[in-house]
């Protein structure tokens, strides 16, 4: 603080301080005049070239007198401090208003004019502000000051530290008052470019995380379309602003006023009409870089994508693959297809492919949203939460999901359930991008693309095809060989896939013609002269490749081979003397020899990082300033071609480019740089999992092999947590590599410690993939490395994984020596968490191997030490567990005690999917004991929370399960409807598990509808996929189902062989709930057999057990089978018994279906006991439940009792009408077969006793009528 005084001026308050001056509000004692004091800090007046520059700037601003400027009254020095005094005005700052309040348009605009105005008078005078930013702009009565002018001016000297650092208000800069280049009024409109568009849209054009970033974005990037940003701003005055942001001074407003004059008009142009502008509609589109050729030679494909779009626009989204060799020009024909996409208003992402080293599961995808995310200004995590309820509420319960796809969430604790989760969330997050706006996503370098990624791309074209999006993916073919060893790309398994699937269109992109050569020759070089035979030789040189033809024609230019000769270009005689490269590489080579050695040291590093790179980088490889990098990059892109910067990054214009480079590099030099670019990765980014498998790349290549181990494990545990697991094992792979090779141990690195945490990550993975020998073989190494290391914790681990191994195997006593040794270790060392999960994993084993009060007594010793060591999600899972043992045992009133205290604590932890798997199980619970509408409660709420969670196999599954209790009611239909729901998710997420489940239930629904066709190739798709993926419980289920199939069908020959394969399977792998259903299997084998003994024995065992276990389902299965039994055995009144209790059963549960077919079993009994009354009653009654759920099997059979009944009462005539019934709905089931299949089925027994009560009936009826 000064002293009260200062000159002729009474200090009276403080109004503001700041890097350069302080100001006080003071009063003029010569004219009383109230002024703000501007007072220079002394560090600042004691400069000499400051105090020269000061008093010149503030000088010639006394020179302005406009009502939009700050009057500038005097400037003095008093005791060595400079000072300004200047008109105070009240009112806020521009800066303060834009805080406090969003500035309506109209407003917007008229402050815009009236800034412009003051700026064009002071630009007039020659006099250049040099900082117009909000701070400097004072706002009071509808009115605007600018503060300020000239005073930036007086720092510039210094406005670049020693290191070329910026100091100062970066975010308002011109792009050459940002680079330290002279700048002149232009620099002005640029600032008042970047303050309008800051004020219409609330956003900055240009931004970044730190200084270099920002002014890589004003030198690089092209502002936001602004009306992504703010409904309602008119076109044309988007065309101002972005007329005044041109990088280039020639290209913008040359003064304020051309600005004012356009603003003016834009607002005094009538509604309807087009003001005529400086500005024009194209002032951002996007310029091509290096040397430019319009697009040649490529019409049709450029036709085919543009189809694509036109579908696209109307919400028909589509995929297209491009393929061809390097330099053929694949990104330029989706470049051209982008830039024409931009002019309808047509969102144009891209996302990348990097080499697998350098890059992690889903980065392209990521890529994409997180451009999207950067165009709605949604760039921290706050601002993702806010856009994502604002614009997709239904995605706000999967907000750490999306944190964790997009790399931004802090704890590496995943909030992903699955893969599925994963997928359908980004999949939405695109979905929600081509709402906003019509897309096109350019997914470039496909053949660099791993498995997650191009499992991601295909999820999202089959599930996006209803939306405004088209996906264009490029690749070379040629690098799909060799990459993977003896493994074939996955690109290639994914392409099949798609083509199969006609999810895609794929262009191939050929080498240009010798017409299409000279058509690039004469857009490169208009008006020129140049021969036939110098275009031949040029397509014989080149062949035709754009990328080749196009470096030569460089070369030629630099060369001064072509050369502009009156207004056209001519061949000099030099040509004679030029060497032509044989190879593009050759030429690249050539290119390269004309940088100076600055220059190549960039292109160097630059080549060492990648095919995209960071200045800051290259500063610290380099150890220069950023300044001049940047400067010199700039250089390399405008005069070299041979870059180019993005928002974000710098690329190599080609990859063949960076090959070059980094081919040519010595081996130690290369080194050298990949340890210094992975030293800079470590202290920058080594905390972001996404950056470690980048980190261990460049350490390793830089020959830091044991340094890479902490990344490798990193990248490794990163890969699977996005289910990235053969990422993840190549990682862990390398990692376990690394550590054989450097035993010794370091304090810090310690090789066989990180081996060990290698190995148990591997075994994981393995696991979870069903490696389970893979799995087993780490484990197993694991194992004895803990022994040698003495870990026991680690031991114990090893032991329980090799259990959970040997389990999953099948290989029950196995498993449970492993698990016991593991026990035993965890309660020696008072691991307290490890015994309690220890006792559950042996838990597991016994109700695996069907021993179920062991597995109870384990359960409960776990249980009370989970909730001793409060560890509720492992209490919640073992209550699970509990629930399940006591489900299968028929218990369930206990059963859903035990899910019900499941979903209480998944409640409490507020665990989403653990809550929907507890309604889930208790629906289940429901659904066996047939109690219909509480389990169809308990389903739709947990698939509700599946669809909010964005668990899609959870929402298959579920769907499923909604369709078994329409199943059981009857409602074929409705079932049907919910089981081809779950088919399409199951085949969408890839689940061929749950895709065969969902095919065995519609083929069930298909066979009681007596579609029998239809049934068969569900049931025959089902079996299919369980034999490729070896599902042995999976396969007996669909041999079961086709054994009923073909017993209806009537080839009892293939019945029996499904069944003994079916019997077969179960009596390897039979679990007890697998008994009943087996007993009945194996009744039928006996019954086909001629051994109705045996026969009788199996479903009088089937039949106990399923009481037993109280399975509704089984039960009545079992009933229906016994009683058809009694019937062939004669033994009537055990048959009515049998029935009569599937009746009460059916009844009882509202099971309708087996209510139709106990009263057709009865009315065949009491047709052989001779109670018509009674025959016809029952059958009448099966008659109309198998019409109301339309079974059309059983609807003929009840028409054939029917008639039968008639004829013994011999009403002929109402029998033949039933027989001819029957007959027609024959004729309906038997068209819907084939022609293998109808002989078979119109063969049957009970088919040619209609036909022969048809016979009798007719002839009965005939000589009725005679008589």
């Amino acid at each position: 603080m000064i002293s009260k005084t200062l000159s002729h001026y009474k200090i009276t308050e403080e109004l503001g301080h700041g890097g350069m001056a302080a100001v006080y509000q003071a009063t003029d004692l010569r004219t009383r005049r109230s002024v703000a004091l501007k007072v220079l800090l002394p560090h600042l007046s004691s400069d000499d070239v400051v105090r020269r520059r000061f008093l010149r700037e503030a000088k010639a601003a006394m020179q302005l007198d406009h009502p939009g400027i700050v009057k500038v009254y005097e400037v003095g020095e008093e005791n060595d401090r400079l000072f300004i005094a200047m008109e105070l005005v009240e009112g806020r700052t521009l800066d303060a208003v834009m805080r406090e309040e969003r500035v309506a348009i109209d407003r917007a605009i008229e402050i815009g004019l009236k800034i412009a105005d003051a700026l064009a008078a002071a630009h007039r005078k020659g006099i250049v502000h040099r900082d117009i930013k909000p701070a400097n702009i004072m706002v009071y009565n509808g009115n605007v000051k600018i503060m300020d002018f000239g005073l930036a001016r007086i720092l510039e000297a210094s406005a670049l530290t020693e290191k070329y650092e910026i100091v100062g208000t970066l975010h308002y800069m011109s792009p050459q008052q940002a680079v330290g280049l002279q700048t002149d009024v232009r620099s002005d409109v640029f600032s008042l470019g970047v303050l309008l568009y800051q004020l219409l849209t609330g956003t900055l054009p240009f931004e970044g995380e730190h200084p270099g970033t920002i002014i890589h974005s004003i030198l690089n990037s092209d502002p936001l379309r602004m009306e992504e940003l703010r409904d309602g701003i008119p076109i044309e005055v988007e065309q101002v602003v972005f007329k005044a942001l041109q990088k280039k001074p020639q290209e913008r407003y040359q003064d304020a006023e051309e600005l004012r004059s356009d603003l003016e008009r834009v607002k005094e142009t009538p509604p309807g009409t087009t003001p005529e502008l400086i500005a024009t509609t194209e002032v951002f589109e996007e310029q091509a870089r290096g040397i430019y050729s319009a697009l040649v030679g490529r019409k049709r494909e450029l036709d085919i994508l543009e189809s694509h779009l036109e579908r696209a626009l109307r919400g028909e989204g589509s995929t297209v693959f491009v393929r061809g060799e390097a330099g053929i020009g694949k990104s330029r024909l989706v470049w051209e297809l982008g830039r024409r996409a931009k002019r309808e208003k047509v969102r144009y992402l891209v996302g990348r492919c990097l080499f697998a080293e350098e890059s992690f599961p889903y980065e392209p995808i990521t890529e994409v949203v997180r451009s999207y995310l950067q165009v709605k200004g949604a760039r921290s995590k706050e601002g993702l939460g806010d856009l994502i309820q604002e614009r997709a509420p239904h995605l706000a319960e999967r907000i750490g999901v999306i944190e964790g796809f997009l790399q931004v969430r802090e704890d590496r604790e995943s909030s992903v359930v699955n893969r599925e989760q994963l997928w359908d969330t980004a999949c939405e997050l695109v979905r929600l991008i081509s709402r906003d706006r019509p897309t096109v996503v350019h997914v470039e370098d496909l053949h660099w693309a791993d498995q997650p990624t191009l499992s991601l791309l295909t999820y999202v074209a089959r599930n996006l095809q209803g939306e405004r999006l088209l996906i264009v993916g490029t690749y070379r073919p040629e690098d799909l060989i060799g990459k993977h060893g003896d493994i074939a790309h996955p690109l290639i398994a994914v392409l099949d896939n798609m083509r199969r699937e006609g999810l895609c269109e794929e262009i191939d992109l050929g080498r240009l013609d010798e017409e299409a050569t000279e058509g690039i020759i004469h857009s490169v070089f208009p008006d020129s002269a140049l021969s036939e035979s110098f275009v031949h030789s040029l397509y014989g040189e080149t062949e035709g490749n754009p990328l080749f033809i196009l470096e030569m024609l460089q070369l030629m230019r630099d060369e001064g081979v072509i050369l502009q000769e009156d207004g056209g270009w001519v061949v000099s005689h030099v040509l004679r003397k030029l060497v032509i490269p044989g190879r593009i590489n050759d030429v690249i080579v050539n290119r390269l020899r004309s940088l100076s050695r600055d220059e190549r040291d960039l292109v160097d590093v630059a080549s060492v990082e990648g095919r995209s790179f960071h200045s800051d980088t290259l500063c610290h490889c380099l150890g220069l300033p950023r300044m001049k990098v940047l400067r010199t990059l700039q250089d390399l892109e405008d005069s070299h071609h041979l870059i180019h910067a993005s928002d974000i990054e710098y690329q190599f214009d080609h990859g063949k480019i960076r090959d070059v480079v980094y081919d040519g590099l010595i081996p130690e030099l290369r080194n050298e740089y990949h340890r210094l670019i992975a030293e800079y990765f470590e202290v920058s980014f080594g905390e972001r999992d996404e950056y470690a498998g980048k980190i261990a790349h460049h350490l390793l290549e830089a020959g830091k092999e044991i340094h890479s181990l902490p990344y490798l494990l990193k990248a490794g545990m990163h890969a699977s947590r996005l289910f990235g697991n053969a990422e993840a094992i190549e990682h862990f792979d390398r990692g376990v590599e690394v550590a054989d090779k450097h035993p010794t141990q370091l304090p810090e690195r310690d090789p066989e410690r990180m081996k060990l945490a290698m190995l148990k990550g591997r075994a994981a993975v393995k696991a979870l993939i069903g490696d389970y020998d893979g799995a087993r073989e780490d484990y197993e190494a694991m194992g004895r490395l803990a022994e040698r290391l003495q870990d026991q914790h680690e031991l114990a681990i090893a032991l329980s994984g090799l259990g959970t191994t040997h389990r999953a195997k099948g290989e029950f006593e196995v498993a449970l020596s492993y698990q016991e040794k593991a026990l035993e270790i965890q309660r020696r060392i008072g691991d307290e968490e490890g015994t309690a999960r220890s006792l559950y994993l042996i838990g597991v084993v016994h109700y695996s191997h069907d021993d179920y009060e062991i597995a109870l007594r384990y359960h409960e010793e776990a249980l009370a030490i989970q909730r001793r060591c409060g560890s509720r999600q492992d209490e919640a899972n073992t209550l699970t567990i509990f629930g399940i043992i006591h489900y299968y045992s028929g218990n369930y009133e206990q059963a859903l005690s035990h899910f019900a205290s499941a979903l209480e604590i998944q409640r409490q932890i507020e665990s989403r999917l653990g809550e929907a798997n507890a309604l889930n199980n208790i629906g289940n619970v429901h659904l066996d004991l047939a109690d219909y509408e509480i389990s169809l409660d308990y389903y739709e709420q947990s698939l509700n929370i599946q669809k909010q969670i964005g668990n899609r196999l959870g929402e298959a599954n579920t769907l499923n399960n909604i369709g078994n209790v329409h199943y059981g009611r009857g409602h074929y239909d409705l079932s049907l409807g919910y089981y081809e729901q779950s088919l399409t998710l199951q085949r969408s997420i890839g689940n061929r598990l749950g895709e065969a489940n969902a095919l065995i239930n519609s083929g069930n629904a298909y066979l009681s509808r007596g579609e029998y066709q239809a049934a068969l190739n569900y049931h025959e798709q089902a079996l299919a996929i369980h034999k490729q993926i070896g599902h042995k419980a999976g396969q007996w289920e669909s041999l079961h189902h086709l054994c009923k199939l073909w017993m209806d069908v009537g080839d009892k020959e293939k019945a029996l062989k499904s069944v003994e394969e079916a019997g077969r399977i179960a009596e390897a792998i039979g679990t007890r709930n697998m008994r009943a259903r087996l007993r009945i299997d194996m009744g039928m084998v006996h019954l086909l057999k001629h051994s109705p003994d045996r026969a009788h024995g199996d479903i009088l065992k089937s039949l106990e057990f399923a009481r037993e276990m109280r399975k509704v389902e089984a039960t009545s299965e079992a009933l229906g089978v016994a009683a058809a039994l009694e019937v062939a055995a004669k033994n009537e009144p055990e048959a009515l018994r049998h029935a009569e209790e599937l009746l009460n059963l059916a009844e009882a549960t509202g099971r309708v279906p087996d209510t139709a077919r106990a009263h057709l079993i009865l009315a065949g009994i009491h047709l052989i006991q001779g109670d018509l009354r009674q025959a016809q009653s029952h059958a009448s009654e099966a008659g109309e439940r198998a019409r109301e759920c339309g079974m059309n099997e059983l609807l003929w059979q009840a028409h054939h009792r029917l008639g039968e009944v008639y004829l013994r009462r011999e009403e002929y005539s109402q029998a033949l009408d039933e027989l001819e019934n029957a007959e027609q709905v024959i004729g309906t089931i038997s068209s819907q077969l084939s022609d293998e299949l109808r002989p078979t089925y119109l063969a049957r027994d009970l088919i040619e006793e209609l036909h022969k009560n048809l016979e009798a009936a007719n002839a009965m009826s005939e000589r009725r009528d005679k008589s």
